[in-house]
């Protein structure tokens, strides 16, 4: 064999080796990817969930807040019935009560 031809097959081997390095890289880059969007979207998904319980929360405290106001609106109703009530008896008293 000539040194040409033996430089030839060693460029040779040399460019498969290449090749092969290039694809090996490319698969483990398809692979760094494909784990990134697992990540990605476990993370979507927790997120989804917290914004969710975070909803559930909010909403729970705005029925409480809710129920808190129409309790305090009912006893402030009683009370100024209450105060109605006493006005009027002590307007009746006032009535009957003879003017001296």
């Amino acid at each position: 064999m000539t040194i040409c031809v033996l430089r030839r097959e060693e460029e040779k081997k040399g460019r498969e080796k290449k090749k092969e390095r290039g694809k090996r890289k490319k698969e483990e880059k398809k692979g760094r990817e494909k784990k990134k969007r697992k990540k990605e979207g476990k993370r979507k998904e927790e997120r989804g969930k917290k914004e969710e319980e975070r909803g559930k929360k909010k909403e729970e405290r705005r029925k409480k807040e809710g129920r808190r106001k129409k309790e305090e609106r009912k006893k402030g109703r009683r009370k100024e019935k209450k105060r109605n009530l006493e006005i009027s008896k002590n307007k009746h008293l006032c009535d009957s009560e003879p003017e001296a």
